[in-house]
């Protein structure tokens, strides 16, 4: 077992934590979480798909409370960790495995936000106060997931084509999207509805991770970082999506770290394709530009550090409940500006990098593509 007890230490929290006398939200405690377990640079755990998923008690550990691994091991009492309560999160290294396998218990400070980690090599789902995690009332029911994003692609049968060297994205245009539905997502320099494609030209002021990197086009065969774009086979920095299905209807935000490159504020836009028609915000779905211009302030030229976007609701029609859609998330130098029918992916001045995922509403992810939608979680 290791014991870690100290924030990331290269990286700064995009929000301040709340003076001792007061407790911390759940916002705060992601960041907390996110700053000690960046999703960039979380590939080294030991699931041979490189991602990892997060299980959060929606409510901070009273004092009192003790969290056992389930198959037995040394309880964690939660009054020895500070004497303050703890938001605590289940960090599953090995989501595609059964357990026993790698995982983390993460506790942090109701009061500080300080992150304190369990690591075992082999451990087990917790209890909490002698009830499994998610089986019991309040703190240990409605378990907010977090997902990792970015996933293997699977390929184009699109022939190359000349386009302006930019950082490209790399969702579906003109190829499949889904099962039967082609791609009109806004990706190539002309896209497959006549679009035109986003693109940032580099060197930007800011980025999604680390750094991005020019390529001639998403259909460039000797793109620089190993392969060309579509679908899905740009080297995406990791994201975490954060899942919560309490409240009225599920809600969710976007985790995430940022390299602020020249000091100035930037703006975090995300579209999601709720509908699974192949297009954002096509035919009046303008709820698919679920994050509008979030202003994101950095910790100067050089500095990266976590961020939580503005929470959406994870609605699909008719009140659904998506469970694989194409994302597309960007950050730019200045807002963006759309018509009333909402932005659809297309190109806009000052993107700085863009990002685009097949979200996945599922822990393990091996051999998932948004072409099958896997069951509501």
């Amino acid at each position: 077992m290791k014991r870690i007890a100290a924030l990331w230490g290269g990286l700064a929290l995009s929000a301040a934590i709340a003076a001792p006398a007061d407790a911390i939200t759940r916002d705060d405690a992601l960041l907390a979480f996110g700053a000690a377990y960046p999703p960039a640079a979380i590939h080294h755990f030991s699931d041979p798909n490189g991602r990892v998923a997060a299980y959060m008690a929606p409510a901070p550990l009273a004092p009192g409370s003790v969290v056992t691994p389930s198959l037995g091991g040394t309880p964690i009492d939660v009054d020895a960790i500070s004497g303050n309560p703890q938001w605590f999160i289940l960090l599953d290294q090995e989501p595609c495995a059964l357990w026993e396998h790698a995982a983390t218990y993460v506790f942090v400070d109701d009061v500080t936000g300080v992150v304190t980690s369990f690591a075992y090599a082999n451990a087990d789902w917790p209890s909490i106060n002698g009830i499994e995690l998610g089986d019991g009332p309040t703190a240990t029911t409605d378990l907010i997931r977090i997902y990792q994003l970015g996933d293997p692609g699977y390929g184009t049968a699109l022939p190359p084509e000349p386009a302006p060297n930019s950082e490209w994205g790399d969702a579906p245009d003109g190829d499949l999207a889904y099962a039967g539905v082609t791609g009109e997502f806004p990706t190539r320099d002309i896209g497959f509805a006549g679009l035109s494609g986003a693109r940032a030209s580099l060197p930007a002021g800011s980025a999604l991770g680390s750094a991005g990197s020019n390529e001639d086009g998403p259909l460039d065969a000797a793109d620089p970082d190993g392969s060309e774009n579509q679908v899905n086979r740009d080297d995406d920095d990791a994201m975490y999506l954060v899942w919560d299905p309490n409240g009225p209807g599920p809600s969710a935000n976007f985790l995430y770290n940022m390299l602020d490159i020249d000091g100035a504020p930037h703006y975090f836009n995300a579209l999601i394709d709720f509908d699974r028609n192949g297009a954002w915000n096509a035919n009046g779905s303008a709820g698919e530009w679920v994050v509008a211009n979030d202003l994101v302030t950095g910790g100067g030229a050089g500095v990266t550090t976590t961020h939580l976007s503005s929470a959406f609701a994870w609605t699909g029609p008719g009140g659904g409940i998506p469970t694989a859609a194409w994302a597309r998330c960007t950050l730019g130098d200045s807002p963006i500006g759309a018509p009333p029918s909402g932005w659809d992916g297309s190109n806009v001045p000052g993107l700085d990098e863009i990002e685009d995922f097949c979200i996945i509403l599922r822990a393990c992810r091996a051999g998932a593509s948004c072409l099958e939608a896997p069951p509501s979680p």
